[in-house]
């Protein structure tokens, strides 16, 4: 499938048009409109229900706004030693520093997704917008959540956003990566895998 990136020289389009060459294909969700659960399946949609229901929700703030919750941010990064079967990265490890706002112009961006329970974030989205292109660079939930269904409401609310941005396709990794729960997972919420072209 092909994608317009909308080729610029700034960060986050050089990043994402060399990986799109990579020649490991990635989890992609191609975007046809609808409400973002349509496309999860059964187990998923369940899941995500139980966790509107007790009082899961996932909204977009600004990088400023995600200073506010840099002790939560640290809890979560913290709060499983081993993730899909790997020991989390030191970098995880470390409080997590300030953001401020990047430049950034109109196709090219980065945006934080956080997910909350009783005031507190407890697993967040950080992702690039590249053109046509949304692509996740972090997706992660705190360990004592996980079993609640949180990242499919965060997974959904970024769905949504992405929709109404009029993105035509999101990645998160290459299909391969990860254990047999991630790329289940992948699948659970429609994602397959999928060679990616940019448009020109």
């Amino acid at each position: 499938m092909k994608v317009d990136l909308i080729a610029d020289r700034c960060a986050i389009y050089q990043f994402w048009s060399r990986w799109l060459t990579d020649s490991n294909p990635p989890a992609a969700l191609v975007l046809d409109g609808g409400h973002p659960v349509k496309y999860f399946n059964s187990t998923a949609s369940n899941r995500y229900r139980y966790a509107l229901k007790n009082g899961y929700t996932a909204v977009e703030i600004s990088w400023s706004k995600r200073n506010e919750y840099l002790n939560d941010i640290h809890a979560v990064n913290n709060s499983v030693p081993i993730l899909q079967g790997r020991e989390m990265k030191d970098s995880y490890k470390e409080y997590p520093s300030q953001s401020s706002e990047a430049d950034q112009c109109q196709a090219h961006y980065a945006t934080f997704i956080g997910a909350f329970k009783d005031g507190h974030l407890v697993g967040y989205i950080s992702t690039n917008f590249c053109g046509q292109l949304a692509a996740s660079s972090q997706i992660i939930g705190h360990g004592d959540h996980l079993k609640n269904g949180v990242m499919l409401v965060l997974w959904a609310e970024f769905v949504r956003i992405c929709q109404e941005r009029g993105m035509a396709m999101i990645v998160y990794s290459r299909w391969s990566d990860g254990k047999d729960g991630l790329r289940y997972w992948k699948h659970s919420v429609g994602m397959r895998q999928t060679s990616i072209q940019e448009k020109t």
